[in-house]
């Protein structure tokens, strides 16, 4: 395996046994670990994961894949919008900060997070668990593993309800229409609509050492729209999600090519319900403004990648592939329907199909097919200097073609002390939506966005500890902005390509074992956005964020983890008058006992332990988001 000091992108790999260490429960525990990622969330319930300055609402500008299977949605541009996988199922999380196109294709703007699932190397010694946490939530997990011949198989469930924080929020967009309609219908001082129950189901089967097959259900019920879609507060509003994932993989050593053929299939059903303002809104509301939203969304794809090296020096990669996405199913219906004299609402006394009100945003824009092709270099030139030069094409039928090409030099300026410096270029294409109503609405279809990066890093490796210091500045190009209006809905919501952003800024990462049983880790991230400009679209993020972690195995059995993170300088965007958003700063701690009696383990979890005031910035007409305040969480696991 490649060390992390040669990779040819700035890589942060999580390991099981980190996530245990920590008490980890999701994907959101783990990420916010990583040097230059913020996990921030998005009207209360859609976690919004923010690389080196970049982050949107629906996650459009990262890649997310799950066992190197994208999972991108792509009516919206973004993942699905209710996700999270328990760490349980996890085997790692490997994450790349920076573009990621040359490999991985479209939407690796920013960054590429990849989730590797468990095989039955991992569960052999089956487990059965579960949790008990505030906010009503409860969970529970088996997972077991088995071999036999040349077959291995590994199987995972779980499932989990919360109630979710009971956080208010003292006022709402409503709150702005009754002073301009003379209206009285906002439910602020109110509480978000947060909480919801899930299930997963995971298997994953290898034959021969050459057959991998794998597949995924996760389900989401009754899930809370948390601040609400109009960003006025929605007690009624429910969200449902439907997810599959499945992969075959096939692979095979001849002489000096290794030979991988990987197909897949995602699959999305979702629904949800929105009450986007209350009754009495506008004043001629009673029963409010609803709408509904049904939507199925598949991919399929497959690749073929030959990894060459009989040429002394040389790593070649080669791979073609292609995918088709698809809806066959975006229906949606309103009660209601803009007003162009008032400039509010006007009631429809019941609901109807979005199409009465609107032309169909996705018309003409059900399915797109991409075919891509990548050609990558690893050169030993020297004994201390590694060159990676690559270049990958990406056609899609309904956006044109993106090449995104990458180059990397690698140094190693002493036995433990190792420079490099990468550039790459990377893309995001228009999503179905948004290609939709910029051709509805403005009569032409939208161009890819596009970002340039930079970078520069030096590591220290001194025995187990290491020390990195990376630099980076990125140029994105044809932004995909939203016009955004006090009483927007999916209907008039209009996209463009609103400009161009940059941002630039530095990480530094420490791991120390300052003994044999005490380790010590710390992250800084500092991204300053070029004449403190933030466009239409992006999320505010931190300017500066230091994580850090003490990790203690005191006597045999136990495990002692504290950690502190801080979150410091968020100005709003630009339009937007209100203060910065409040900085924090958070403490954890997680006590752990293992072998209490034989195969049982035991964890006790506290999060917030000081019960800091946390806000997560929010759209222009609304008060900041409130999270979590302290919480507590008690874990069993017994192995068998």
């Amino acid at each position: 395996m490649q060390p992390l000091s040669e990779a040819p992108s700035a890589a942060t790999v999580i390991t099981r046994a980190e996530m245990e260490a920590m008490g980890a429960q999701t994907i959101d525990d783990v990420l916010e670990t990583v040097p230059g990622l913020h996990v921030s969330n998005s009207k209360g319930f859609r976690s919004i994961y923010g690389f080196r300055g970049v982050a949107t609402h629906n996650n459009a500008e990262l890649l997310i894949m799950v066992n190197n299977v994208p999972i991108q949605d792509a009516v919206t541009g973004g993942r699905t919008t209710i996700w999270n996988m328990p760490v349980q199922a996890i085997s790692r999380i490997e994450v790349i900060r920076g573009p990621g196109s040359a490999i991985h294709g479209g939407n690796a703007v920013s960054g590429v997070i990849n989730i590797v699932t468990k095989n039955a190397d991992e569960t052999m010694i089956g487990e059965v668990g579960g949790t008990v946490g505030s906010f009503d939530t409860y969970s529970g997990w088996l997972a077991k593993g088995a071999k036999g011949g040349d077959v291995d198989a590994s199987f995972f469930a779980y499932g989990r309800t919360t109630n979710g924080p009971n956080r208010r929020v003292s006022t709402d967009a409503q709150t702005g229409l009754d002073a301009l309609f003379g209206t009285s219908a906002s439910l602020a001082p109110g509480a978000l609509n947060v909480g919801g129950d899930e299930v997963g189901a995971y298997f994953d089967l290898g034959i021969s050492d050459q057959w991998r097959i794998r597949g995924i259900y996760e389900g989401f019920r009754d899930a809370g729209t948390g601040l609400g879609l109009g960003d006025a507060l929605d007690p009624r509003g429910r969200l449902r999600n439907d997810f599959y994932v499945g992969d075959v993989t096939y692979q095979n050593q001849i002489k000096s090519s290794l030979i991988t053929w990987n197909s897949y299939v995602t699959w999305l059903d979702n629904d949800g319900f929105f009450q986007i303002f209350p009754p009495g809104a506008f004043g001629v509301f009673d029963d409010g403004v609803k709408q509904t939203v049904s939507t199925r969304i598949g991919t399929v794809g497959s690749r073929l990648s030959v990894l060459y090296q009989g040429l002394p020096g040389h790593r070649f990669r080669s791979e073609v592939g292609f995918a088709h996405q698809w809806t066959d199913k975006a229906y949606s219906e309103v009660n209601y329907a803009p007003d162009p004299i008032t400039g509010g609402l006007i009631s429809l006394g019941g609901l109807q199909p979005l199409t009465v009100v609107s032309p169909a945003l996705l018309s003409g824009f059900h399915a797109r097919t991409i075919i891509y092709g990548l050609l990558q270099d690893e050169w030993r030139a020297f004994d201390d200097v590694a060159v990676t030069a690559g270049i990958r094409f990406d056609g899609y039928s309904d956006a044109g073609v993106s090449i995104s090409p990458r180059l990397s030099v690698i140094y190693d300026l002493t036995h433990d002390i190792t420079a490099s410096l990468r550039y790459g270029r990377a893309f995001r294409p228009p999503s179905f939506m948004e290609n939709g109503s910029a051709k509805l609405l403005q009569g032409r279809l939208l161009d890819p966005e596009t970002v340039d990066t930079v970078e520069m890093s030096v590591e220290k490796r001194f025995g187990k500890n290491r020390l990195e210091l990376s630099g980076f500045w990125s140029d994105l190009n044809d932004i995909i902005g939203n016009e955004h209006d006090v009483v927007a809905t999916p209907a008039l919501t209009s996209f463009r390509n609103s400009g161009k952003y940059e941002v630039y800024g530095f990480e530094l990462a420490t791991a120390f074992r300052l003994t044999d049983d005490l380790g010590w880790f710390l992250n800084y991230s500092n991204q300053q956005p070029v004449n403190n400009r933030l466009p239409s679209g992006l999320v505010s993020l931190p300017r500066h964020h230091v994580y850090t972690r003490l990790h203690w195995n005191p006597i045999p059995n136990w495990q002692f983890d504290a950690r502190l993170n801080a979150v410091i300088d968020r100005p709003h965007g630009v339009g937007v008058s209100r203060k910065p958003v409040k900085d924090y700063c958070t403490i954890g701690f997680t006590l752990t006992r293992t072998e209490v009696v034989r195969w049982v383990d035991v964890l006790f979890r506290v999060e917030n332990a000081f019960d800091a005031d946390i806000w997560e910035p929010a759209d222009p007409f609304v008060i900041d988001v409130p999270q979590a305040g302290r919480n507590f969480l008690g874990q069993i696991r017994v192995k068998f």
